[in-house]
């Protein structure tokens, strides 16, 4: 099969067609032509649309999979069917599943739902048993077994001596721990950003010290260790600076903030939504202006869906019942588009597509003729709305539903599979 991307601007740092507009032949999953003017005769398939953009195709670092334990709320299938309507080609899986993914077998069963699904799923290994924070699970093996980082996912417990052990014991095969620096016993209770908001609306607040705490604390550890670690969930501006001040000096330290959080503020939880209910919190404008200003300078280093599928039990409840989280792998792009321009997409779109790779160790496909084919295609300028009818997730706890973006993803062509919308 012959597909040919027309007129199509190269969002691809390491390509030679960087912010270039061609034509872009794909054949038998193969890029054999890139040039100004390719003819359409015995094309099987053209691709274009008015403002049509491709890359390298997306990785989200932070989703969440309910298989098995709640396939209700979230499969394999789904979440394959969610990420590529959303763009992503690749899925790094929270461990957080019943049970957990903590040995050689569980990792070995994610790779096989991945030969079967529209996505790759790179698999994250449980960092302590049950992700409980206490005793180290199977790192070793699950390595071997292709585990690509170890975590005990978002917003877990952790005991401060049983992270060290796990950042010594991973660096014997440069492994990566991923945590999220949330510190509960600072938080305990809360229920949305600390501020104002949350005073005039009388519920207790998360403050942003919970966070930078964390995030400290994971910075001298990392340095102490010499270890890799990637910090998930950033969400204040002084993490950022945090974050900024120890790359500065050194220190094997990424990070990652999620798209809701370039775009919603505390102030949407006025009407006490309960699918706004999420962690890390929505914060203050000045923390959301920070976070942006940092994707653009490299400081956070990728940026994620936190797709976290919640049954209508879990979030059709009063605000402080109900369960924290968000789906959101078909919004990610949209909310790129709003939040960036035409100068700043690059860096957003570096954001979901190189960086994620280079800290996953995962290899960077590149958009150049003889290449394998690994495309996102997307749009930057055609309006999209989420509506349930086009929601591919089993859950729908997303805020966005009915609301109008200027940004639409077109499809996703690897592997040969051409996921076109």
């Amino acid at each position: 099969m012959k597909i040919l991307f027309q007129s199509a601007t190269i969002f691809d740092r390491s390509s030679a067609h960087h912010l270039q507009q061609r034509d872009v032949l794909v054949e038998e999953n193969i890029i054999v032509k890139i040039g100004d003017k390719i003819a359409t005769d015995q094309v099987d398939q053209v691709i274009t649309s008015n403002h049509l953009c491709i890359s390298q195709g997306w990785v989200d670092m932070n989703a969440t999979v309910e298989e098995p334990g709640h396939e209700y709320r979230e499969t394999y299938q789904s979440i394959s069917k969610a990420a590529a309507a959303g763009g992503f080609t690749h899925l790094g899986l929270m461990p957080n599943t019943q049970p957990t993914v903590q040995n050689s077998a569980m990792i070995e069963m994610i790779a096989k739902n991945s030969a079967l699904s529209a996505c790759v799923f790179i698999p994250y290994g449980a960092m302590t048993n049950q992700c409980e924070g206490k005793e180290l699970a199977e790192l070793y093996d699950m390595h071997f077994a292709g585990a690509k980082a170890f975590t005990d996912g978002n917003s877990a417990p952790y005991s401060t001596n049983v992270l060290k052990r796990a950042m010594l014991y991973v660096k014997a095969f440069d492994g990566l721990i991923i945590l999220d620096p949330y510190d509960q016993s600072l938080a305990d209770g809360g229920l949305m950003h600390e501020g104002i908001t949350s005073v005039k609306l009388g519920m207790k607040g998360i403050p942003a010290i919970a966070e930078e705490l964390g995030v400290v604390k994971a910075i001298y550890l990392s340095k102490y260790t010499n270890t890799r670690i990637h910090l998930i969930n950033i969400s204040s501006a002084g993490s950022v600076e945090l974050i900024r001040e120890a790359k500065a000096k050194g220190v094997q330290i990424t990070c990652s903030c999620n798209a809701y959080n370039l775009i919603l503020n505390d102030e949407k939880l006025i009407d006490y939504d309960s699918n706004l209910k999420v962690l890390p919190p929505l914060r203050s404008n000045a923390d959301i202006a920070a976070l942006v200003k940092k994707v653009i300078d490299g400081t956070i280093d990728t940026i994620c869906s936190a797709h976290t599928p919640i049954d209508e039990e879990g979030k059709n409840l009063e605000f402080d019942l109900a369960s924290n989280g968000m789906i959101g792998l078909q919004t990610v792009f949209p909310i790129l588009s709003e939040v960036s321009n035409s100068k700043t997409l690059a860096h957003f779109i570096d954001a979901i597509s190189n960086r994620p790779r280079a800290i996953l160790n995962q290899a960077l496909p590149t958009i150049a003729e003889g290449s394998k084919a690994c495309i996102t295609a997307f749009d930057p300028g055609k309006q999209f709305t989420f509506t349930p009818t086009v929601n591919f997730s089993k859950s729908k706890n997303s805020p966005f539903f009915n609301q109008q973006f200027k940004g639409s993803v077109i499809g996703t062509f690897f592997n040969h599979q051409n996921k076109s919308l």
